[in-house]
């Protein structure tokens, strides 16, 4: 049996609970600050500062993901966790989707409902 090329799932996740065995992950979350940066030698210019509540976090944009973010636009970050020198969590981001349409209160409401209901 062959085995399958497909890429890994990024695993939804709130900041807090990225762990160090996951591959990719997804995370929804307000930009706190985008850092710009004029260093050519860099593979990844630019920043972003999100924060989804649990925590927050640094992203790594290359040229494929880099736009100009403002702050308290709400984004869905798709991407590969790396760990700093502060042994905490950055991501390398893979695809940023816009998500400032999204009402993020009634969202929470339906994550914590669908928590609550896979518990019982």
């Amino acid at each position: 049996m062959e085995k399958s090329l497909a890429p890994s799932p990024a695993l939804k996740k709130d900041i807090s609970d990225i762990i160090k065995d996951d591959v990719k992950v997804q995370i929804l979350g307000t930009v706190v600050d985008y850092i710009t940066t004029d260093d050519e030698d860099t593979r990844s210019l630019n920043q972003l500062i999100i924060s989804d509540g649990t925590d927050s976090i640094k992203v790594f944009l290359d040229e494929n993901t880099d736009r100009n973010f403002k702050v308290k636009e709400k984004v869905r970050v798709f991407g590969t966790p790396i760990i700093n020198d502060e042994n905490k969590f950055d991501i390398s981001a893979e695809i940023i989707q816009d998500m400032n349409s999204l009402n993020i209160d009634l969202y929470n409401q339906i994550r914590k409902l669908r928590a609550k209901n896979k518990k019982k």
